[in-house]
């Protein structure tokens, strides 16, 4: 078999083999979040929330940096977009992992009634002005991405968007050997 040809192949190979991680993580990550809903034991199920939406952004971060060299793969602006905020989310959650928000709604109402009422526990991506420099952020367009994609927007609601996107984009890729 030719060389070339060999090399192609164990890139593809690795690249399902991420997307597989990305998966199974944003099946756990679901599961758990959708758990937490329901739960009593509100620490622990808090920091198993934690860890598994860490463990989806890290599979997500591993499998886009696979498939954006697959051959045929074209990267919408929205994808790059959403990949560069989650990339910038990782690099603070690397410190301090309090930039993913937790709040448990409970049965209680309150006017004006907004619907669909969602009690349990809920996760979102915090503020950033905590952890950047807001006047002079390292990275301009992260930090502008980050704001407008991902901050104070439900997790699971972001994961589910780059997934759909990412699926999108795979269309035209042949992952199969």
């Amino acid at each position: 078999m030719n060389y070339l040809v060999k090399i192609m192949n164990s890139k593809i190979k690795a690249t399902q083999l991420h997307k597989q991680y990305f998966d199974l993580a944003y099946t756990k990550m679901v599961d758990c979040i959708n758990q937490s809903f329901s739960s009593s034991e509100e620490e622990s199920q808090r920091a198993e929330a934690h860890l598994t939406i860490h463990s989806c952004l890290h599979a997500l971060l591993n499998y886009y940096e696979r498939l954006r060299f697959a051959p045929n793969f074209i990267s919408s602006t929205e994808t790059v977009n959403y990949m560069d905020a989650f990339r910038l989310a990782n690099d603070k959650l690397k410190h301090d992992p309090s930039l993913i928000n937790s709040a448990k709604i409970v049965n209680s109402f309150t006017l004006p009634i907004m619907f669909p009422i969602k009690l349990g526990m809920h996760y979102h991506w915090g503020e950033l002005k905590d952890f950047i420099d807001e006047k002079r952020p390292k990275d301009p367009k992260r930090y502008e991405q980050y704001k407008r994609l991902l901050q104070e927007k439900e997790v699971r609601c972001t994961f589910q968007i780059i997934k759909k996107l990412l699926e999108n984009s795979n269309e035209d890729i042949d992952l199969n050997i």
